[in-house]
């Protein structure tokens, strides 16, 4: 069996048996489509040919839920971090030396990496640090200070959706020396 129709604009042409051509019919040409088309036909829009359009639209995806601000997959406490470093008693010279010298920015990235040890941060874990001392810096130079000026400083592991950084043996070891210097001498 073969079916032309044609109705204003629309038209459609089905060829095949009486229930696949009934089920074509019913699915494409049912009262809803077919009042939406004359509507459509005369130059009006209505409500059912919106309702119509909005039954067909594909679902959106949800976004994955973020990490908290916080705490991130790999399980990084900003905040611990500072008690610990406040509670330290080289922490006089932490402040004296980094915090409030005009040290550059790699200097505070360092502090951060050089004070969690072996644990691998993110640009953002570092900003999140450096912002509970009191430092005002912007998360784009905490990226510029980690991956610019002292690259060379730190190893890189890119497997997540961020890179992740350590300061490497040779960086913590210069930085200890020079941070730490004072307090031995004392």
């Amino acid at each position: 069996m073969r079916v032309k129709i044609e109705r204003g604009s629309s038209s459609i042409d089905i060829e095949g048996d009486l229930n696949e051509v009934e089920r074509v019919l019913d699915r494409w040409w049912g009262p809803e489509a077919s009042s939406a088309a004359e509507q459509s036909s005369d130059g009006e829009q209505s409500g059912s040919d919106s309702e119509a359009r909005k039954a067909r639209r594909v679902p959106r995806r949800t976004s994955r839920p973020r990490a908290t601000y916080d705490q991130n997959a790999n399980g990084f406490d900003a905040d611990e971090v500072v008690a610990k470093m406040k509670n330290d008693p080289r922490y006089e010279t932490f402040v004296r030396k980094v915090i409030l010298a005009p040290k550059g920015r790699a200097e505070k990235a360092k502090l951060v990496s050089w004070f969690v040890g072996e644990t691998p941060l993110t640009t953002g874990n570092v900003h999140r640090v450096l912002q509970r001392l009191g430092v005002k810096i912007d998360p784009s130079n905490v990226s510029r200070a980690m991956s610019g000026d002292a690259k060379h400083d730190y190893i890189v592991t890119r497997t997540g959706p961020q890179p992740t950084y350590t300061l490497s043996i040779t960086a913590r070891t210069n930085f200890e020396q020079w941070l730490l210097d004072d307090a031995r001498a004392a």
